[in-house]
């Protein structure tokens, strides 16, 4: 029984040891075992984000060293969008044994238009030299057009500048990341100056923080995009108030100018898109009016509910101008009116575009800056005087006050009146009154006979 009992743990030795062996020679030699996939579905995934178990350095390493004998990942990239995307890949090395360096480190990226296809060098060899451990570098950046797809590999070795010997059988840890950029929004100062040149979005998503340009003279209003009707300004014309949601009519049998001739370009078409409500029993009809003469209406069923409304302007003509009119006692409504260049209507975008406006161009833009000439007001202090009545001017006795936009002229200025004093002029920040100043001027030699002049002021 004993010796069965001794065989049995002798057997279980040598079962335990062959394991011990086996394991040690895969972790020896395995620095490619394993491969990790990673789809990025672009438009729908935001950020996608991977952790690499640890890769053990490969142990017939010669002195010659390529990418094919570095770890390698899988990675394919599908743009389902109707548009071009772009993306950017990172790698971050974490934690590295000791007798490793991150500067040794090299990456390779191959890629492919088929999955099982010929993969090839996609680009220059990449260094992870000056790169900290835990530190974020970007190893690609990428634009796919529309449905295109490619797969890729990416590569991590040594270069073979370290003591590969000493290197051999240790270990890395790893992250790769992938960031779906979205677009380039460029900010378009419009005659002022900004900070920020341009910035990253991403569809769907908010703007977030956006520069604050300046211009002298003028009242920064926000920035524009594509929308070129301004809704905000209907809020002042008697025909329409709006309540935090919507427009609203307030009477009946009017006609409102909606845009005028200045807003349109030279044979440029234009769509107009916009939900309205209309209440049964109200007639309403949406025209537009062309500088040949003609014009076109569009007829608007009173049904009371919501309904969306989009019309292009035709090709080849410039419009005059956009009016709506409606006739009898009724309610009409409307909300989202967009007006953008081209001949199709897209997702409805504000006017003024702010932090938190989400995105809906898929695509490259600019936002334009919108002023407002600044018109300050100025007042005329008689000081212990009296101003008449003057045209332009609000005068409240010793007072009057005007708004002057930056370089314009101050136009006809009140002349006030004194008992027992005589009025020179109107005075604003500059305090010298030369015509007050009499000149002396002093003359003192400096070295080598070199005369120095100075002219005081004597008030």
């Amino acid at each position: 029984m004993k010796n069965k009992t001794k065989l049995r743990h002798i057997i279980i030795s040598v079962l335990v040891m062959i394991l011990v062996i086996i394991a040690g020679t895969f972790a020896w030699l395995s620095f490619r075992s394993k491969d990790t996939a990673m789809v990025l579905t672009i438009g729908q995934i935001d950020n996608v984000r991977i952790t690499l178990s640890p890769y053990q350095i490969k142990s017939n390493m010669g002195s010659v060293l390529d990418y094919s004998s570095g770890t390698v990942t899988n990675i394919e990239a599908i743009n389902n969008s109707s548009s071009s995307k772009k993306f950017k890949l990172y790698y971050k090395i974490n934690t590295i044994d000791s007798n490793l360096a991150i500067s040794s480190f090299k990456y390779t990226i191959t890629r492919s238009s088929t999955k099982n296809g010929t993969y090839t060098k996609y680009g220059n060899d990449g260094s992870f030299s000056g790169t900290s451990s835990g530190t974020e570098k970007t190893i690609l950046e990428e634009t796919l057009t529309s449905g295109q797809t490619y797969y890729y590999k990416v590569y991590v070795w040594l270069d073979g500048n370290g003591d590969v010997s000493s290197a051999q059988g240790k270990t890395f840890n790893a992250e790769l990341r992938a960031d779906i950029l979205g677009h380039t929004v460029t900010f378009d100062a419009n005659g002022g100056t900004v900070n920020i040149s341009s910035k990253e979005v991403t569809t769907g998503l908010e703007y977030g923080e956006l520069p604050t340009p300046t211009r002298k003279g003028y009242k920064f209003l926000g920035w524009n995009g594509k929308n070129l009707f301004d809704s905000s300004k209907l809020s002042t014309l008697k025909d329409w108030e709006y309540n935090g949601n919507y427009y609203a009519g307030k009477q009946s049998n009017f006609r409102t100018l909606l845009i005028n001739k200045d807003e349109f370009k030279l044979n440029t078409q234009y769509t107009i898109n916009y939900d309205i409500y209309v209440e049964s029993g109200t007639n309403i009809r949406f025209q537009i009016f062309y500088t040949d003469g003609t014009v076109v209406y569009t007829p608007l069923y009173s049904n009371s509910e919501w309904e969306n409304i989009i019309a292009i302007t035709q090709a080849g003509k410039t419009v005059r101008y956009l009016q709506a009119d409606y006739s009898s006692d009724g309610i009409v409504r409307y909300k989202n009116f967009q007006l953008e260049e081209g001949s199709t209507a897209t997702p409805y975008e504000p006017y003024y575009i702010t932090s938190d406006t989400t995105v809906v161009q898929d695509k490259d833009h600019t936002l334009k800056a919108i002023w407002e000439e600044a018109t300050p007001t100025v007042t005329l202090d008689a000081n212990g005087g009296t101003i008449p009545a003057t045209t332009g001017w609000t005068v409240n006795s010793s007072t009057a006050t005007k708004q002057i936009g930056y370089n314009d002229v101050y136009g006809n200025l009140p002349m006030p009146t004194r008992s027992g004093y005589t009025f020179l002029g109107w005075n604003g920040k500059n305090l010298l009154d030369l015509s007050k100043c009499s000149f002396v001027t002093t003359t003192s030699l400096l070295p080598e006979n070199k005369a120095s002049a100075r002219t005081s002021f004597n008030d």
